[in-house]
């Protein structure tokens, strides 16, 4: 577990969080193995990222689509919810992972993550 990925929990429910603050995008991309790692060894299938003052690019896209994909086959299923991204990002982030939610404040994510546990 690093310092930008860990398990939390909310309400009783284990969340993996992803905390992407003021980070690159290849950084942030290197990191999505341990996610999908992450969620796959502990079967967890609620994400919570935290992508306040970054940014993507294409090989961040490339990589969360492949870490969901990988996650979806293994578990079944993935929900995951984002706080901190803003305008133009959401419909880029929601063309490239479907059914992200896209909360304005931590406790809103994590509600809506565990409300789908």
């Amino acid at each position: 577990m690093s310092e930008f990925v860990q398990i939390i929990e909310h309400k009783g429910k284990k969340v993996v969080f992803f905390n992407c603050v003021g980070m690159n995008p290849d950084k942030a991309a290197s990191l999505f193995p341990e996610v999908t790692q992450m969620c796959i060894a502990n079967r967890i299938n609620l994400v919570f990222s935290d992508v306040t003052d970054s940014s993507a690019n294409d090989t961040l896209k490339a990589a969360a689509v492949e870490s969901t994909k990988a996650v979806v086959a293994a578990l079944g299923s993935i929900h995951t919810a984002l706080v901190g991204i803003k305008g133009i990002q959401r419909i880029i982030a929601q063309a490239v992972v479907k059914d992200q939610y896209f909360a304005k404040t931590r406790e809103e994510a994590l509600d809506h993550l565990v409300s789908k546990a």
